[in-house]
Formats: structure tokens, C-alpha cells, sequence
């Protein structure tokens, strides 16, 4: 009886192998003569792969779903980042706390490009915007990340050399692509969010 059953055993585990062999060649013809420790291993590791991307996938989706809800809140995109344009104002420390609530920053214009995006949307708007600049305590510009600016867009007569203009707006009056203006850290207004994506938004 005990060998009856044993021998039943082996002929389901037989079957099993047989039939993950079936979907192993389907996918990869190498394994037809492969042993049968050797079909298991392989069968494990697809599996251990599988369960990886359905993870990855569940992630994406998480992350498509807090896209999707950014740019119904008024959030735009442009080149896979984020930016929010403020209808509410705050002093330039104050914006950037409510920036991080958000899981974002004071935006840093990165390219030419993202300036000229920018600079678009603040003319559009007719508003006075905080960006993420200040000046250091040795009188240097600097972005939030405390990367010094090496490219500026200055408006005219600016930076001007008034007392305590230490933070960076961007003006809806321009002189061409240059919107910049330097003004106290405490002045009320509207301000500038941008939130860089996670790699999986890629």
C-alpha cells in the first residue's frame, strides 16, 4: 500500500514536471532535454521574476494614479516634471514649506528651456512668482539645493543693491527671457512648486 502511494507520488510529480517542461520549451526551446532539478530551478526563478515586474507594475500604477490626481489639482507638465502655480501667497520661506508639503520645492530653472517655460506662464498669469533662489550670508546666489546660479536671467536693473533683497521673484514684466528681480525674503506673494518625478514615472 505505502509503495502504491509512493508510487503514485512519483508519477504526479512526474506530471507536474512534465507539464512545466511543456511551458519552459514554449518559451525557450533549450529546455526539452534539461533535467528535471534543472526545470524547477528554472521554473523558480521566472516565477521570482514575474512576482518582480507584477510588483514594479502595482508601483507604476501608483505612481500614474498620483499623476493623474497632481494634474487634476491644476498642476502642469512639462518635460516629465511637475510645476504648480500658485493662486494663494506667502512669504518666500513660507512658500517653500508649503512647496514641501506637496512633496516638491521652489522651483530651480534648470535649462533654458525650463526658463523660458517658466517665464511663459508667469507672463500669462500676470503675477510676481517666488522662485528657488536666495542669497547666502556671503552674498551669494544659490539655489535651494545650495548649487550656486551660474546662469541668471536678471531683468532689467537688477539685482538691484536695495537692503535685505536677498530672495529671487520672476516678474510677468520682462525684458525678453530675463524676468528676474531681487526683493525682500518677506514680501507676500505667489510663488512657483516643482516636483521632480520618481524614476518609475520614466
Amino acid at each position: 500500500m505505502l509503495y502504491q502511494k509512493e508510487l503514485e507520488k512519483r508519477q504526479e510529480f512526474q506530471m507536474a514536471v512534465d507539464m512545466i517542461r511543456t511551458v519552459l520549451v514554449g518559451i525557450d526551446p533549450v529546455y526539452i532535454d534539461k533535467e528535471d532539478l534543472e526545470i524547477l530551478a528554472a521554473a523558480q526563478n521566472i516565477s521570482e521574476e514575474l512576482r518582480y515586474f507584477a510588483n514594479k507594475n502595482d508601483e507604476l500604477q501608483k505612481e500614474i494614479d498620483i499623476l493623474t490626481e497632481n494634474l487634476n489639482d491644476g498642476w502642469l507638465i512639462y518635460e516629465r516634471t511637475l510645476y504648480w502655480f500658485s493662486s494663494e501667497v506667502a512669504s518666500w520661506m513660507d512658500a517653500q514649506k508649503n512647496c514641501e508639503r506637496e512633496g516638491a520645492n521652489l522651483i530651480s530653472a534648470e535649462s533654458v528651456e525650463e526658463q523660458l517655460f517658466v517665464s511663459t506662464e508667469v507672463q500669462n498669469l500676470k503675477k510676481v512668482f517666488w522662485i528657488g533662489v536666495f542669497k547666502d550670508k556671503g552674498g551669494t546666489w544659490k539655489w535651494l539645493s545650495g548649487k550656486i546660479v551660474s546662469e541668471t536671467y536678471w531683468n532689467y536693473y537688477e539685482p538691484n543693491r536695495e537692503p535685505n533683497h536677498d530672495c529671487i521673484a520672476m516678474s510677468f514684466d520682462c525684458y525678453y527671457n530675463k524676468c528676474w528681480m531681487a526683493v525682500k525674503c518677506d514680501l507676500p506673494i505667489n510663488y512657483v512648486c516643482k516636483k521632480v518625478p520618481k524614476d518609475t514615472w520614466l
